[in-house]
This record gives structure tokens, C-alpha cells and sequence, in this order.
């Protein structure tokens, strides 16, 4: 798979949904992977930022920080990574090897930001592939800021607006989403959560795992569990819990079939169901359970190609109602 390109293509937010799912399982496949990607969105910064900076000494401020992020990387594997980058965001490849092979600008050593932030203003809802592999599902008008690097003590995020997010486990390190009055605080799990930025009232939908909800200041206000949903209002500091079919609701508000601990016979029925097929491949070990997702506007190859990845197994079409 040339991943390169569709690297690139996911910097510029060009990408599918399924190329979003194929890079994700990219990454996740090594360390190499994972460092390299890392690389690649460090030099695009970079080349964005030349491009549009004409303040000389502010450009090389940010450079100092890309390169500090980047200085182990070798000659070559630099090389391969300004290839994707030039071919693929019409960044000339001369500007940004001038960029990172001076040898006096990789030896300047300066902190970046702490945070940056996606905002999502496409019409509708746009997945984020986070850096410890947590995926986002960000609604049209939501802000999500994020830390440019997650620390050992944990990963911290702050939302205004409405998001689903996929959490991957690690627990060393928790995932925090900020919301202004409310922090929600998890070590893998599925929730959504809403948050009105001018009110400062949170809503928390939990799908799977548990979430402690805690208050601005650290105090805990109640652990939710799944197909719960705690309603919070900044006026008056008190939440309320009530029960909801939070898989619905997450179908409904973000068109993503997504299924926990399902069984890989429960898996198959669903998508021969939905899609009004019948597959073919290998059922051996149809009690296997996965935590398996999709959104409806897939089309049926792109969902085979995700249990594909997931399963590593094959499966086809072999009837298709008209």
C-alpha cells in the first residue's frame, strides 16, 4: 500500500472514511509506522507554514520546533517522507529540503505549542484520528483542541460543540476531555459528549466501558455506565442520569453503526441485513467478539475491507437483492 499519499490527503482532510480507517490500522501496526506518520505531519506543518509565513524570524521560530520532533530522522527516510509531501500537496520538494537539511536550522532547539485545534466546518460530521490511535467523530460547528503531544500522565483534550470519540485504552495514562465545567474521564472507552459553549451545559452518552465525570476543580460527580446518559447544568452544578439505547443515538447523530463485543456471526448478520446481502468467506470461529463499527454511507466493499482488516479474513458478496 503506497500510504504516502494518503497521508497527505488526510492532512489536507481529503480523505474517505475507509482510507481514515486503512491509515488508522497503518499506524497501529508499528512503532515505525506511528513514528513515521508523525514525521510526515510534522514536515507538512512545516511546509504550510513557509508557505504562508512571510515573517522570517516567526517561521524559523516554528522550525526549530519541527525540527527538535524530527532530528533523529535519517537523510534518506527524509527524502522519502518530502516525496509524499511535494507530490501530493503542491509543496515544491526544493523548498522543503532547504527547510530541513540546512544543517544550522536542524540544530535550533525550541518548544512548540502546546495545543492545536481542529474545527470542523465541512457540513457534517468529520473523523480524527487522534496520536495514541483514538478516533473522533467531530459534528459540523465543533472545536476540539488537542495536545500536540499526550504525556505519560495523560491525554488531554478540550471540546466545544458535539463529538463521539473511541478511546484507546491505556491505563497509565487516562483520556480527559475539558469541557469548561465538566471533564469527562476515561481509559478506553466509547461516549459521546455535548457541550454548549455559551451555557457551559454538558451532556455525556456513554456506549461502552465507564466514564467518571468530574467538575472543573477535580471533584467527582458520578461514574456513568453503558447506556447512560448524564445531563449537567452549569447553573445550578447539578447532573442528572437517566437510561437511553446509546447505540441508537450514536447511529442516529453520526450515521456509525457501531457494535461491542459482538460475536462474529452477529457481525455478518448485521451487515447482510443492512446492506441486503449474503457474504461468503471463512466462518470458523463465529463466537470470536469484536468491537466492530461502520458508517451507513459505506459502501458495501469498504465494510468488507474493514472486517478484512480486523478479522484477516476475506469475505464477498455472493448475493445481492436489486
Amino acid at each position: 500500500m503506497d500510504i504516502g499519499p494518503i497521508i497527505c490527503r488526510y492532512l489536507a482532510g481529503e480523505t474517505t472514511e475507509q482510507e481514515n480507517r486503512m491509515l488508522s490500522g497503518w499506524i497501529e501496526e508499528s512503532e515505525e509506522n506511528r513514528r513515521f506518520f508523525y514525521d510526515t505531519k510534522a514536515m507538512w506543518n512545516a511546509g504550510q507554514a513557509y508557505r504562508e509565513n512571510d515573517d522570517l524570524a516567526s517561521f524559523s521560530k516554528f522550525m526549530s520546533g519541527v525540527n527538535r520532533r524530527i532530528e533523529t530522522v535519517s537523510r534518506k527516510k527524509r527524502n522519502r517522507i518530502i516525496a509524499a509531501i511535494s507530490a501530493t500537496a503542491g509543496i515544491a520538494a526544493s523548498i522543503l529540503l532547504a527547510v530541513f537539511l540546512t544543517p544550522s536550522q536542524t540544530s535550533v532547539q525550541m518548544l512548540e505549542e502546546p495545543y492545536f485545534t481542529y474545527e470542523n466546518t465541512s457540513g457534517t460530521a468529520r473523523t480524527i484520528t487522534l496520536e495514541d490511535g483514538t478516533e473522533v467523530w467531530m459534528k459540523d460547528g465543533s472545536t476540539l483542541s488537542i495536545q500536540r503531544k499526550f504525556s505519560e500522565k495523560g491525554r488531554d483534550v478540550t471540546l466545544t460543540g458535539k463529538a463521539y470519540f473511541d478511546v484507546v485504552k491505556n491505563d497509565s495514562a487516562p483520556f480527559r476531555v475539558h469541557t469548561g465545567n465538566l471533564t469527562v474521564r476515561v481509559l478506553g472507552t466509547a461516549f459521546c459528549v455535548e457541550t454548549d459553549g455559551s451555557t457551559g451545559d454538558t451532556d455525556v452518552i456513554l456506549e461502552r466501558g465507564s466514564v467518571s465525570l468530574q467538575s472543573s476543580d477535580g471533584h467527582n460527580l458520578a461514574t456513568l455506565t453503558p447506556d447512560h446518559k448524564a445531563e449537567y447544568d452549569s447553573d445550578t452544578k447539578k447532573l442528572r442520569i437517566s437510561s437511553v439505547d446509546a447505540a441508537n443515538i450514536v447511529l442516529l447523530e453520526y450515521n456509525l453503526v457501531s457494535m461491542t463485543d459482538a460475536t462474529l456471526y452477529q457481525i455478518i448478520s448485521r451487515i447482510e441485513d443492512d446492506f441486503n446481502v449474503r457474504l461468503s468467506g471463512s466462518f470458523d470461529g463465529l463466537d470470536r467478539k469484536y468491537t466492530f463499527s461502520y458508517l451507513r454511507t459505506n459502501t458495501i466493499d469498504e465494510v468488507l475491507k474493514i472486517m478484512e482488516y480486523l478479522t484477516g479474513d476475506r469475505y464477498e458478496v455472493v448475493y445481492k437483492a436489486e
